[in-house]
């Protein structure tokens, strides 16, 4: 009996072990910390992996594969994934964070079901981005990348290379190009973007550290232009001044002008009897 129990207990860890590692990519299984919510502004929402009820994120919040990351309106969040890649994501998307594959690094992997994201990559390290009709392969980048309710993608590339594809076929996309894809059909050919008009929508993503360091940043520019004014009012109170003084006439001396000389009249001698 005891021997029959012991074998049904090495079983059931043979059967547990081979179901983690079957839920495991590289190392990393489902309950892994694959990145961290690093910024949080507005209304944003966590629905954990398995679970039904979604939570409200909050900064430092620690996210494993499966995870599922929604932004309402005017709000927004910024992400750290573990092999450090910046998200930052925008009003109304629903974003998947997802397993890697083969001997991809944790954190590498994200799935856009609709909205709009942008992403910095560290040079060299590898990072898919997923949408209802494309992978992006990128290394190394920046890019946005946006989905609409119809699951038409468009792919923007700011630095580097991004390779784009889905079922229909795959293009390049180079630095300050994008691509549009639409369902079912191959992407579009390449175009090039003025990327200096391009909405900076990622820009009003800032931490609260961030914040604090515009705020010391804007204290100093107004101190600065107080100096600046005081400066500006002295000297001006100077060249009045000086403008005053000029202005007052100045009392010339009276020219010394000589007494004439008057002439030596000489003395009349006295007068002799004769």
């Amino acid at each position: 009996m005891l021997k029959r129990i012991a074998l049904f207990m090495v079983s059931l860890c043979f059967v547990a072990s081979v179901l983690q590692a079957q839920d495991s990519s590289a190392g990393v299984t489902k309950g892994a910390i694959v990145a961290t919510i690093k910024v949080v502004m507005g209304n944003v929402k966590v629905l954990p992996n398995g679970e039904k009820k979604k939570i409200d994120a909050k900064e430092t919040m620690l996210l494993s594969p499966g995870d599922v990351v929604e932004t309402s309106g005017k709000s927004y969040a910024t992400l750290i994934m573990a092999n450090g890649a910046q998200i930052k994501i925008n009003e109304k998307t629903k974003m998947n964070i997802e397993m890697p594959v083969g001997s991809e690094e944790a954190g590498s992997r994200v799935n856009v079901k609709v909205g709009q994201i942008w992403a910095k990559i560290i040079s060299g390290r590898q990072f898919y981005v997923k949408t209802p009709t494309a992978v992006c392969s990128i290394r190394g980048t920046e890019l946005d990348v946006k989905v609409d309710e119809s699951g038409q993608s468009e792919v923007m590339v700011f630095e580097g290379i991004v390779e784009v594809k889905n079922d229909y076929g795959v293009v390049q996309v180079n630095k300050e190009e994008k691509t549009v894809l639409k369902p079912n059909v191959a992407p579009q050919a390449p175009v090039m973007v003025d990327v200096t008009k391009v909405e900076k929508w990622q820009e009003v993503i800032v931490s609260k550290e961030e914040k604090k360091e515009e705020k010391k940043v804007e204290k100093k520019k107004e101190e600065k232009a107080k100096e600046e004014k005081k400066e500006e009012k002295k000297e001006k109170k100077e060249e009045v001044k000086k403008e005053k003084t000029a202005e007052v006439p100045t009392e010339v001396p009276q020219e010394v002008i000589p007494e004439p000389i008057q002439p030596v009249v000489p003395e009349a001698s006295p007068s002799v009897p004769r």
